[in-house]
């Protein structure tokens, strides 16, 4: 995929599973003393340990480079992040989606 949908500042919630394990602990305890009928709980770790979509995207990228690809087709691939959902929608369109229609008339 060549665009991603979105700004490339946004933080993640990814969450190591130590943190939802003891999570789940604390919630269960705190739900078998509680006479509350509801519990809501929040597991998340990006206030205290960011990890933004770009930066995230391009280890993704840099650990496939290093896994399948050599030096010189790593230079050219390029993602780019688009904010506005409009842009984002024509751009993978024009090309994805337009090649697939023009074969469709053709054939």
């Amino acid at each position: 995929m060549k665009y991603l949908p979105g700004k490339g500042d946004t933080p993640l919630d990814v969450v190591p599973v130590d943190t939802v394990s003891n999570g789940l602990v604390i919630a269960t305890a705190h739900a078998a003393q509680s006479k509350q009928t509801l519990h809501i709980y929040n597991c998340s770790s990006s206030a205290q340990n960011p990890l933004l979509t770009n930066i995230y995207s391009w280890k993704c990228i840099e650990a496939f480079w290093y896994i399948l690809l050599n030096q010189r087709m790593r230079d050219k691939l390029h993602l780019e992040w688009i904010e506005n959902r409009t842009e984002y929608d024509l751009r993978v369109f024009l090309h994805f989606g337009l090649p697939v229609e023009l074969i469709k008339i053709a054939s």
